[in-house]
C-alpha cells in the first residue's frame, strides 16, 4: 500500500513539474551534418539533437521563457539568436549559412 502511495505521488510531483510547460521546434534549413544546439531558457539548458533533414525539438520550457538558440559547428559558431517562448508549441524555422568562422542563423 505504501509502495503504490509513494508511486502515486511521484507520478503526480512529476506531471506537476510538465504541466504548462512549454515546446520549442522547427527545420534549420541547410544545416551541416554535426551541428549541435544549445538551447538556454532561463536556468534551464538544452541540447537537442537535429536530425539529418534539421528537424529539431525541445520540450519541457519553462512558460514565457525568453530563450536563445546558438549552433556550433567544426570551430563555426553562431551569435545568439533570441525566441521568445509563451506557452504550448512555438515553431522557429531558419535558413543555415556559414561564412567563414561565423553561422549565419536567418529566420524564415
Amino acid at each position: 500500500m505504501l509502495k503504490k502511495a509513494l508511486a502515486v505521488a511521484a507520478g503526480s510531483l512529476l506531471t506537476a513539474g510538465t504541466l504548462g510547460a512549454a515546446e520549442l521546434y522547427g527545420n534549420l534549413r541547410g544545416i551541416p551534418p554535426n551541428t549541435q544546439m544549445s538551447v538556454k531558457c532561463g536556468q534551464a539548458s538544452f541540447k537537442p539533437s537535429i536530425d539529418k533533414n534539421g528537424n529539431y525539438r525541445v520540450a519541457g520550457i519553462p512558460p514565457n521563457s525568453t530563450c536563445t538558440l546558438e549552433l556550433v559547428n567544426a570551430g563555426a559558431k553562431s551569435s545568439q539568436v533570441w525566441v521568445p517562448v509563451k506557452s504550448g508549441q512555438v515553431a522557429f524555422n531558419a535558413s543555415i549559412r556559414i561564412a567563414g568562422s561565423k553561422i549565419l542563423v536567418l529566420k524564415e
